[in-house]
């Protein structure tokens, strides 16, 4: 699962080629959401960030960058170490400023189709974009990715609690965690929006664990209690937690 923080491995940054020698194709994404910050470059979550995803057995590494300046833009280019570099770039123009995350991985369901990738993002302001990428970057003369190429989900019309603060993505799957600790999972692309299970609140699970992981607690104490009462215990002591109101 790809996510916005954890361990990076480290190492020194060294140009593979000038970028004037790349073939950029640039394409618009087309949206039905009102809700837009393209120019939020002095937005604490627009930054310039890269990373990459490997796909297959030899891997192909998926670059991907965001940048301040231009925080709706995301490039894309494709190294594959069996063969020569790829002199072709993607360049998707976003109607909103970008959270600076991106995960790109193989899509089974259109496999046959030709279109051979899958992009998950999502937008600062909230929405989620799946898009099936086309084979070498393919767009012909078209300025625009078709329509039936790309699934938004404005995900701000979900219960929410507090403001966005990281993303993960899998397969057929994309998180989001918020700053009051709850987390969203959304199956984008495998269950239509409007159908049940699509959306799921993590929090819930996470409290039901907690209630659970008490009990068991309590429970466990009762039996040892009962099965060696002649034995002296200390008084249980109950970890510190937090309360909220639901």
């Amino acid at each position: 699962m790809d996510t916005t923080g954890g361990w990076r491995m480290a190492g020194m940054e060294v140009p593979l080629l000038s970028t004037d020698s790349i073939e950029w194709r640039q394409v618009s994404v087309p949206s039905s959401s009102s809700i837009s910050t393209a120019n939020a470059t002095n937005h604490p979550l627009a930054k310039d960030f890269a990373s990459c995803c490997a796909i297959g057995n030899p891997p192909s590494y998926l670059i991907w960058k965001t940048s301040i300046t231009q925080s709706n833009l995301l490039e894309i280019l494709e190294l594959r170490g069996h063969e020569e570099m790829s002199r072709i770039g993607l360049r998707l123009i976003f109607p909103d400023a970008l959270f600076p995350f991106a995960f790109i991985c193989k899509d089974e369901s259109n496999f046959a189709s030709g279109n051979h990738l899958v992009l998950y993002t999502l937008t600062i302001s909230g929405v989620a974009y799946l898009i099936r990428l086309r084979n070498n970057f393919d767009y012909g003369t078209s300025s625009l990715v078709p329509t039936n190429e790309v699934l938004e989900y404005n995900t701000q019309t979900q219960p929410h609690y507090g403001a966005i603060t990281t993303v993960a993505a899998t397969a057929g799957y994309l998180l989001i965690g918020r700053s009051d600790g709850s987390i969203g999972c959304f199956q984008l692309g495998v269950i239509d929006p409007s159908a049940s299970g699509f959306f799921c609140e993590m929090m819930l699970v996470f409290r039901l664990w907690g209630i659970l992981s008490r009990m068991f607690d309590v429970l466990g104490d009762k039996l040892s209690r009962q099965a060696y009462p002649g034995l002296s215990y200390p008084p249980k002591v109950e970890p510190e937690t937090s309360s909220f109101a639901v």
